[in-house]
């Protein structure tokens, strides 16, 4: 059979989950409110790379019109190249390149909810598909995708998001399927627009089994189906005010002037939270260095490190993996006389790490180097070190729904590996005296608890330097996604003895 002939399945899908009350993420980004697309059913929430698919020159030419199928297009070639292995990071940017302000935004938000609920939204479409789209026609699948998320998920009128998204299939290079894209998603609008039932909870939430498996192992049942319903949200934008520089309040007031909401954070002096989101160059001082974007779990970083020096202190520092420059700005914001070495191994990374310095003109000493190999920086010691260590990425999986499909299993004692190397590298380059604090944006034990206590076995010179943190104290604390509306992130912190 050939492909443009493929046959929908006959009689009703089972019905399952009726699209949430509250319109889209798109339509939620304007009122400040929480986009949690498909939802299948409620749940208790706790108090969270490479070439891009190109469209053809004439596909590029359409982008440009920013039309309704510009933008199903758009969204289905980011879907589309992320399940071909392709980092979110590096294709939405692509994609969206030649599209206004809003039309982008309704990309992102079409993206990051089909993403984010991609296996419930697959089943469905399994459902109504009597034979499986071929891998070749994994443009046809996205677009598809994107049909379904519109209908169950978002306020766009049935028949616009109909049209629109077979209007895409030309400019997705898969027109010869527009008839079958048009069946297929009428006939779901017309039979209610319900997602099918889940088959277990992993479909639920739309995570690979390998990794609810592993967070079951890690948090049991009941933690895990939190984790991954906050995995799942649209995450706040944090911002961070450069308190040298100017007071919260004093930020506060230009945010009153600009008519933005917002709230502030006990655990962190500069932490502010937008109740609704904006574009970042339209921020009350970003242009002129006064603030950044940074999620509430980074900020909490850079004060743990500074803890006991004076803000005069001309001590120095080292940033391991620093790109792209949140928590070594903020390290800087505390202490503007340290002396600052930034390193990253990637060279693209460490060019945004130096516009953010730039930006907030702060000076550092900044290398692109992997700083494992311990012949890098010879001779060189620091009285303290923040090693951010390369991760799963299992705590930010709310801003990075691209991670759920792109990390595997395999990865784990990879990057278990590679963080233990820079350990072992941090525990050399550190002084006598000295403290290292150990942060990952993972969730993964094996990734933070279990590195620390493998530091401490095989490095009696190091000694746990216990913190609080909110309600919670210790050497070393997890905080989950969602925590305090924060991203999950993990923080141990040591001495190194005298």
């Amino acid at each position: 059979m050939t492909d443009h002939v493929l046959h929908l399945k006959k009689g009703p899908i089972k019905k399952g989950h009726a699209h949430p009350a509250g319109g889209s993420e798109h339509d939620r980004l304007k009122t400040g409110g929480s986009a949690h697309g498909p939802r299948p059913a409620p749940q208790a929430r706790p108090k969270t790379d490479q070439r891009s698919v190109a469209p053809s020159a004439a596909a590029s030419s359409s982008v440009r019109e920013a039309d309704g199928a510009a933008t199903r297009a758009a969204a289905a070639l980011c879907v589309a190249g992320v399940e071909n292995g392709r980092s979110l990071s590096d294709e939405l940017p692509a994609q969206v390149r030649n599209l206004d302000p809003r039309d982008k935004a309704f990309v992102q938000s079409m993206v990051f909810g089909v993403l984010r609920h991609k296996r419930l939204l697959g089943a469905t479409l399994h459902r109504l598909l009597e034979h499986k789209l071929e891998k070749r026609n994994d443009r046809a699948r996205a677009l598809l995708l994107v049909g379904l998320y519109q209908l169950s998920s978002m306020r766009v009128p049935p028949h616009a998001a109909v049209a629109a998204t077979v209007g895409a299939s030309k400019l997705c290079g898969c027109a010869p399927l527009a008839g079958l894209i048009n069946a297929v998603l009428r006939r779901f609008d017309r039979e209610g627009a319900l997602l099918a039932e889940p088959a277990s909870e992993a479909e639920r939430y739309s995570f690979p089994d390998w990794l609810h498996n592993s967070l079951v192992a890690d948090y049991g049942v009941s933690e895990t189906a939190q984790i991954m319903a906050c995995s799942n949200e649209q995450a706040p934008m944090w911002l961070r005010v450069e308190n040298s520089r100017l007071s919260t309040p004093d930020y506060l007031k230009m945010l009153d002037e600009a008519g933005l909401q917002y709230e502030t954070s006990p655990l962190c002096a500069g932490a502010v939270k937008l109740k609704e989101p904006v574009n970042v160059p339209q921020l009350p001082g970003f242009a002129s260095g006064l603030v950044s974007v940074q999620d509430l779990a980074s900020q909490l970083a850079a004060p743990l490190l500074a803890e006991g020096l004076d803000a005069e202190s001309s001590c120095r520092l080292l940033d391991a993996c620093a790109a792209p420059g949140g928590k070594s700005s903020h390290l800087l914001d505390l202490l503007p006389q340290a002396q600052l070495t930034c390193a990253d191994v990637e060279p693209e990374r460490v060019g945004r790490l130096e516009e953010q310095l730039q930006r907030l003109k702060r000076h550092a000493q900044v290398l692109c180097a992997d700083l494992s190999d311990v012949s890098v920086l010879p001779g060189q010691t620091f009285e303290r070190i923040l090693l951010d260590a390369p991760c799963s990425g299992s705590g930010v999986i709310r801003r990075h729904p691209d991670i759920k499909w792109l990390r595997r299993q395999s990865d784990l004692p990879v990057l278990v590996e590679n963080q233990r190397a820079l350990l072992e590298a941090a525990a050399l380059r550190l002084e006598t005296g000295g403290v290292l604090l150990y942060t990952t944006c993972s969730v993964f034990p094996q990734e933070n608890l279990k590195q620390i206590e493998w530091l401490l076995h095989s490095h009696p010179e190091f000694e746990p330097w216990p913190f609080v943190l909110g309600q919670s104290e210790g050497y070393a604390v997890q905080r989950l996604p969602g925590q305090d509306e924060g991203d999950g992130f993990f923080y141990a912190r040591l001495r190194k003895r005298g």
